[in-house]
């Protein structure tokens, strides 16, 4: 099966912020936060690559993604966004 060009595109960003943040970039750091929550988003509205999404929530969260800072201003988490299998996902590794 064929990966989407913008989830390929999300993968190939995740896994240069990865390389950002280990290397201590405090923007790459920031923008983590932001790309969480896009993913667990996407994760919902594209459930034929909820595989892809959950690599690329893993791959951020071992980015140093920070859930306190995914969530929303008003108060909505990224699982309450985030499609059924992103959801347990980051459940489990943010209570891990």
């Amino acid at each position: 099966m064929s990966v989407p060009s913008n989830l390929e595109f999300l993968r190939k960003e995740a896994k240069a912020l990865l390389k950002q943040c280990r290397s201590g970039n405090a923007q790459a750091i920031g923008r983590i936060r932001l790309q969480l929550a896009w993913a667990a988003h996407g994760s919902k509205h594209r459930s034929s690559a909820e595989e892809d999404y959950c690599a690329i929530v893993n791959t951020l969260v071992d980015a140093g993604a920070d859930y306190e800072a995914a969530g929303s201003r008003s108060g909505v988490r990224p699982e309450d966004i985030a499609s059924a299998s992103v959801a347990v996902l980051l459940g489990r590794r943010w209570k891990a």
